[in-house]
């Protein structure tokens, strides 16, 4: 039972080592401000900004093309063609499945 616990231990440590992640600003430009609407389900969603990056990234940076956030998360009165600074964390919860590391877009302010 002790050997158990220690191979659980061992385990644990191992995939939490696994996981990698960056945080930084970035900075991107407003392509497209996307007001509430329906999608094909009925379901509403939110209002939502499309953003291209501005900047070059280092190969130790999220690979970052294109991507969006919600309108929130942007000053009230930004529209397409405003370049952005805004904070970006990469992160994989998870090296051992096939899913890509998860990107989160938030806090934007004009650049």
């Amino acid at each position: 039972m002790r050997r158990l616990g220690i191979a659980l231990l061992a385990l644990g440590f191992l995939l939490t080592g696994c996981s990698s992640g960056w945080e930084g600003e970035v900075r991107f430009k407003v392509t497209e401000v996307l007001p509430e609407r329906e999608n094909k389900s009925g379901q509403l969603l939110k209002p939502h900004v499309l953003i291209t990056l501005d900047q070059e990234m280092s190969k130790d940076e999220p690979a970052l093309a294109k991507e969006g956030a919600d309108l929130d998360q942007f000053p009230a009165d930004v529209k397409a063609g405003d370049a952005v600074l805004c904070q970006v964390r990469s992160h994989d919860d998870n090296a051992f499945d096939d899913v890509g590391p998860k990107v989160t877009i938030s806090s934007c302010r004009a650049a």
